[in-house]
């Protein structure tokens, strides 16, 4: 369980999630790509380089 305060930001977040979506800033690819050190990939680039390693 969560406290009560936790769970009303929760709810909170996701319902801004269901009506706007995840959009980001303007700044935010450059942020990202600085903060990992190589350019942002699609879903499916991580996931067949992560499956070829196994």
């Amino acid at each position: 369980m969560m406290p009560g305060w936790q769970a009303r930001d929760l709810r909170t977040m996701l319902r801004a999630f269901h009506r706007y979506g995840m959009v980001p800033g303007q700044d935010a690819r450059a942020t990202l790509e600085a903060l990992i050190g190589h350019p942002l990939r699609s879903y499916r680039a991580f996931a067949e380089e992560t499956a070829s390693g196994w």
